[in-house]
This record gives structure tokens, C-alpha cells and sequence, in this order.
């Protein structure tokens, strides 16, 4: 039931109102009256609003699709929002057209909605469009085309996410990194390292010398040893030893108990001490385990 007594204005202030409303919403579900129900998405009673894209949502079909297609005229960017993420789910290519428009939208909000509406849609020629808009959006519109690129994978897919690998705004690289490996990207650990060596934020540096440890390639061994060997954050120490035992490469380890022993960094030896009595801790945890499945 909706309550407007706080809305104040004629017949506003009684349940009678609300419940009519309702019966209203009702009525246009039973007799597919779209037109009504664009009308009260073009109204300014918010509650009811969303009651009305629920009922063209889950009517679900062309009269419901045409009708929120209409709403994507609409200034206001609340009914934008609902009209693109429910076009989105009804996933009719035919609204294509409709919500590539507004990709220009001045809005980043607006922007990115239509970006994961296209992703939604499965967008054929998708990529072609939101690389075009990527240069003007934020930080969190730029993670969210870049994760929309990585589902559509089309042709320079791969060319954008790397040239967005240098991005120091937040998240932006390590999104970009995730959508190579979404993508398969066969140069995995070069784009890692070209994370580390080219100014990204500490944290981003962080998430690709781990990802660097689960990827597993001996390859990358070097770029971890430099980060043991200059001037780092106590956690970017861990973090390198840590990845380097997971790598589990007998040269690398070797070469990291070298470090330990030659170094003056304290920082450095304690980090390499905790990485190897980790792993060989875990290595006892797994023998154990295997004994017990004897």
C-alpha cells in the first residue's frame, strides 16, 4: 500500500488515495494499458513510479519493451536509470539503437548504465561504441565499460583494456588486468609487470604482484626479485616473497634466500623469514593430509 501523507497536496493525505493508486496500477497490468502506466512513470510520484516499471518488467512483452523504450526520452535521470537496467533484463536487441544514444548522455551515471545495458544486450557491435565514450568517463564508468568490453570481446578489446593499464585513477588498472585475463590474454604476466613498473597506485601494485603468485609463470620470478631489492612498503616485501613461494620456482627461491642472506633491509629479511616458514608450514599441512587420505 502507499502512504503519501508526507507529500502534502490535494487527496494526499489518506490511505483511500494510495489504495486507488494501487488499483489503478492494478487495472493497466490486467488490461495492458501502457499508456497509462508511461504516465505515471512520468509523474513525480517516485513510489509509484517504480511500481510501474516492476508491472512493464514483468509483463515483459513488445506493448511492455516499446513503452520503456518511450521512457528513455525522459530528462530525469531516476526514470533513465530503471528504463535502461529493465531493458537490460528483457535483453530484446531491439532497443539497441535507443540506448547507444545515450551513451553521449552528460551524465557519467546515465553513461555507464546504458554501457552495462549494452553488455546486458549482448551488443554486437558494442565495443565500437563504449570505447568511443570511455574517454570522458570517470573512474567508476571507465572499471564498469571496461568490464562490459571483457563480456562482449570483440575485436580491440584487448588493444583498449592494455592502453588503460597505466590509468592511476582507482581500480581502473586492476579492472583493466582482470579483463585480459577474463580474455585470455596471453602476454598475462607482461601486463602485470607493466602495472608494477609504471607508476600505478600502490594498491593496484599490490593486487598484480598476488595475481602474479596465482598466475604461476616462473617468467615473472625477476620483476619480484627487484621489488625485494629497492625501496618499497613493508607490504609490497611480503607481498613479492609471498608470490614468488607460490610460484614455487626452485631457481627463484633460491635466489630470494640469497637476498635474505646478503641484505641490510630488516623489512626485507623479515618478509622473505615469513614467506618461507609460510610455506613451510602449509607444506607440512598438505603432507599431513595426504597421510591422513592413505
Amino acid at each position: 500500500m502507499v502512504w503519501r501523507q508526507i507529500f502534502g497536496g490535494p487527496g494526499y493525505g489518506t490511505v483511500e488515495f494510495g489504495m486507488k493508486k494501487e488499483n489503478d496500477i492494478d487495472r493497466m497490468i490486467l488490461q495492458r494499458d501502457y499508456n497509462g502506466l508511461l504516465a505515471i512513470i512520468l509523474d513525480d510520484d517516485i513510489e509509484q513510479r517504480l511500481e510501474a516499471f516492476v508491472a512493464l518488467w514483468n509483463l515483459g512483452d513488445i506493448g511492455a519493451h516499446n513503452t520503456l523504450v518511450k521512457t528513455l526520452k525522459a530528462e530525469d535521470t531516476n526514470i533513465l536509470y530503471y528504463g535502461l537496467f529493465i531493458l537490460g533484463q528483457l535483453g530484446n536487441q531491439r532497443s539497441l539503437k535507443p540506448v547507444r544514444a545515450l551513451l553521449s548522455h552528460p551524465s557519467n551515471f546515465i553513461a555507464s548504465t546504458a554501457i552495462n545495458t549494452l553488455k546486458e544486450l549482448k551488443d554486437p557491435h558494442g565495443v565500437f561504441h563504449i570505447i568511443k565514450r570511455i574517454p570522458t568517463l570517470d573512474g567508476p564508468g571507465t572499471i564498469i565499460a571496461i568490464e562490459a568490453l571483457a563480456e562482449l570481446d570483440q575485436p580491440r578489446t584487448i588493444e583498449t583494456l592494455t592502453n588503460l593499464l597505466g590509468d592511476t585513477r582507482f581500480g581502473v588498472a586492476q579492472a583493466a588486468m582482470e579483463g585480459l585475463h577474463k580474455l585470455g590474454d596471453p602476454d598475462v604476466t607482461g601486463r602485470h609487470t607493466y602495472v608494477l613498473n609504471n607508476g600505478s597506485a600502490m594498491q593496484e601494485k599490490i593486487d598484480s604482484i598476488r595475481a602474479l603468485g596465482r598466475w604461476g609463470d616462473p617468467g615473472a620470478i625477476n620483476t619480484l626479485l627487484v621489488y625485494l631489492n629497492e625501496p618499497h612498503p613493508l607490504e609490497m616485501y611480503r607481498e613479492a616473497a609471498r608470490a614468488i613461494m607460490r610460484i614455487k620456482d626452485p631457481w627463484g627461491i633460491k635466489l630470494m634466500k640469497y637476498i635474505y642472506d646478503r641484505t641490510k633491509r630488516q623489512d626485507v629479511k623479515s618478509s622473505i623469514k615469513h614467506a618461507l616458514s609460510r610455506e613451510a608450514v602449509m607444506e607440512e599441512v598438505r603432507e599431513r593430509m595426504a597421510r591422513d587420505r592413505r
